[in-house]
């Protein structure tokens, strides 16, 4: 509570802060044990940083958007990174309402992308994966790199084809042993294995339980029209 205090403390002395809100595993658990507070800083200025500051003894992380600029990057990102900020939020200024409006924005933006979920397109990444590591056959530690990288998009597929907002990617194999035991236990299956062939069997196995039809290394996409 104190470094609540204080963080306020400190961006009350700011104009162009209009409002901030902690985001992160503080706002899920205040009590618990932390080694920084992650901070969104709304602002009514035009530009953005990240800065790291040390407020009461604690470290903060603070993300500095205007709100067009943030809405933006929650519309167009591939990765969900920023979306996850907004699931779990404790909002500690709020000057005129503005995050009032803000949150409840974001935050349909979010489930809107999750509703749109692109199985095509997955099918595609997945499938020019597949391509790189069945071309690679002269340094098997290459081709383990690209099967790891194919797991780990495997993995984040599988939530969004759930419609659920991918974790963090070191909590991901925690998440899916609750939601998913038989997705669970392919993945301790491929680390067990010894075998390249045997990990790659694995790997075909979880992309037939994602559901999103055969891989496929052709994409055609709708045309956009750009506006002027």
């Amino acid at each position: 509570m104190n470094s609540e205090k204080g963080l306020l403390t400190y961006l009350k002395n700011k104009e162009y802060a209009e409002g901030a809100f902690i985001f992160g595993s503080y706002a899920r658990n205040p009590e618990g044990k932390h080694n920084d507070i992650d901070v969104f800083v709304l602002i009514n200025e035009n530009w953005w940083k990240r800065e790291s500051k040390v407020i009461n003894g604690i470290e903060h992380e603070l993300f500095y958007f205007p709100s067009e600029y943030a809405l933006n990057i929650l519309k167009t990102e591939k990765d969900f990174n920023m979306a996850g900020w907004f699931m779990n939020t404790k909002i500690i200024l709020d000057k005129n309402n503005s995050l009032s409006e803000f949150i409840p924005t974001a935050k349909e933006i979010v489930n809107k992308k999750l509703e749109e979920f692109d199985a095509e397109w997955w099918a595609y990444k997945i499938g020019d994966r597949l391509q790189d590591i069945e071309q690679e056959r002269e340094d098997e530690t290459q081709k383990l790199f690209l099967m790891n990288c194919l797991l780990k998009e495997i993995l984040f597929v599988f939530f969004l084809s759930k419609k659920i907002l991918p974790v963090k990617e070191n909590y991901f194999v925690k998440k899916i042993a609750k939601l998913d035991p038989k997705l669970y236990s392919l993945i301790n299956r491929f680390y067990e294995s010894k075998q390249l062939n045997d990990k790659m069997a694995v790997l075909n196995k979880m992309i037939i339980q994602l559901n999103i039809g055969k891989p496929t290394t052709k994409l055609t996409t709708i045309k956009i029209e750009l506006k002027d």
